[in-house]
């Protein structure tokens, strides 16, 4: 999976088709589209791309200051931490918990998430 931060977009690369399908993102920078197709949604610098164990795509939608996830049964896309404020916290709701500029995104067999919330130098965590 390639996030392209200028581009807006997050793809996924078939190396065995040898193809490059579009996962999400317009290519118009914003913070657009939750609940509805992934495809429609506008991205904001996104980058530190991760899949669940559901196979759904996670990834720091950086310039949002959020964490988003593409639900590949759907292909939704919704917002998983943040709403879009930079911040700090509070921690507890992940809804509510504000970041500044999410980078690194990891999520381990039990589908915790893991972010690198970089200029508040620290690691969030959504336990599902």
């Amino acid at each position: 999976v390639l996030a392209l931060r200028e581009g807006n977009a997050i793809y996924r690369i078939d190396l065995k088709q040898k193809m490059l399908h579009h996962l999400a993102g317009t290519g118009r920078s914003g913070y657009t589209g939750d609940g509805g197709p992934a495809l429609k949604a506008e991205l904001s610098g996104p980058k530190g791309v991760a899949i669940g164990p559901e196979g759904d795509i996670y990834f720091a939608d950086t310039e949002s200051h959020t964490v988003r996830v593409v639900r590949m049964k759907s292909k939704t896309i919704e917002t998983v931490i943040g709403n879009g404020d930079k911040g700090d916290g509070p921690d507890g709701n992940p809804a509510r918990c504000r970041m500044d500029r999410p980078h690194g995104v990891f999520v381990d067999g039990a589908g915790h998430v893991f972010v690198g919330d970089s200029n508040n130098h620290r690691v969030r965590v959504l336990v599902p």
